[in-house]
């Protein structure tokens, strides 16, 4: 007798051993199949580099923006005004497709809330010195 075809019937047995002692079989937990694919992270899409434009209270404002994830998820962003230079980064926030930066820009701090757009270009507000503003930002 080969040893396959033995042990075969014990094997049998645990497995129907819970539903003899009045519990119920288990049901094995469905296996992810080998490459299945995440869903898609919506917020990636605001990594890089980022060309702005804002307006306030009638002066227009233009830089660039870098948008990085640390290597913990949280969000950095490097921010250089063309009038101003590189403003230091006082916080970043990003939910899904929205994002929100905290700037400091001569002594006041500024905030950009903005989100991603169908089109792939940033749309929101510039909120500075008690004013409100708007701000747009295209890849580049």
């Amino acid at each position: 007798m080969r040893r396959g075809i033995a042990r075969a019937p014990l094997v049998l047995a645990l497995a129907f051993l819970p539903l003899a002692c009045g519990g119920r079989a288990a049901t094995p937990a469905p296996v992810a199949a080998a490459g299945a694919a995440k869903p898609a992270d919506p917020s990636a899409a605001l990594l890089g580099h980022w060309l702005w434009t804002a307006e306030l209270d009638g002066e227009a404002y233009a830089g660039a923006m870098e948008l990085t994830r640390a290597t913990d998820g949280s969000w950095q962003a490097r921010v250089v005004d063309n009038s101003m230079g590189e403003l230091p980064v006082r916080g970043v926030k990003v939910e899904g497709t929205s994002l929100t930066v905290n700037v400091e820009a001569r002594g006041d701090t500024a905030s950009v809330v903005a989100a991603l757009q169908p089109d792939g270009t940033v749309t929101g507000k510039l909120l500075a010195a008690g004013g409100e503003g708007t701000f747009s930002a295209r890849k580049g």
